[in-house]
């Protein structure tokens, strides 16, 4: 089996769904079986990675039964904290349901959803997130992949309008260059208490 992989960061833009799908399109390369279950576009050019009918954009629609009868290696779900239209729950029980299923799952989250994380983003940003997740639960999935990006890159990213069409002027708003050094440290804190097999930094793509 196949490791589960969770591309997460400190804000939106960093590329967890672009990084996602590039590893998954590798690995489908390399001859695994990839099902893309559902890709999270928001009006974003992720079409330039992969084909538009494999997109599933919009609200998730998810049926397991669908994927198991599938089997591939790997199912791609993204945006871990969307609750699927199916059966009105988290993605992340589906997340659970195919890992014990033998089925290998890559998904994204902004660290805002950790449970013990969202306080300080609510103290220094303002963010209360809707949905959360438990730091124990997150771990279990599997290995977070943290994006790592400059606060000045992401900032610039908000001032281009392809990014988020939908949401660039409240992420310059929300996400100003000292709220977007803080949260970074404290989710950089959060990761180097975890066991190192757990996690790994990469550097944000490019663009």
């Amino acid at each position: 089996m196949l490791q589960s992989t969770i591309f997460c960061s400190y804000a939106p833009g960093a590329g967890k769904t672009t990084h996602m799908l590039k590893q998954a399109l590798q690995m489908e390369k390399a001859g695994h079986t990839i099902s893309f279950d559902f890709v999270y576009d928001d009006g974003r050019p992720l079409p330039l990675l992969i084909k538009k009918e494999r997109i599933l954009s919009g609200k998730p629609f998810v049926e397991l039964k669908n994927i198991l009868a599938r089997n591939p290696e790997v199912s791609v779900i993204d945006e871990l904290l969307m609750r699927n239209e199916h059966d009105g729950k988290p993605l992340y029980m589906s997340f659970i349901r195919l890992t014990e299923e033998g089925i290998s799952v890559y998904s994204t989250v902004n660290l805002f959803h950790v449970r013990s994380l969202n306080p300080c983003y609510r103290e220094i940003a303002g963010i209360d997130a809707k949905r959360t997740i438990s730091d124990r639960t997150l771990l279990s999935l599997g290995k977070l992949v943290f994006l790592d990006i400059e606060p000045d890159q992401l900032r610039e990213r908000y001032n281009r309008p392809e990014f988020f069409p939908q949401h660039a002027a409240a992420f310059r708003a929300t996400y100003t260059k000292e709220r977007l050094t803080a949260c970074r440290s404290i989710c950089l804190s959060f990761l180097t208490k975890l066991d190192p097999n757990r996690y790994e930094i990469q550097e944000a793509c490019q663009g």
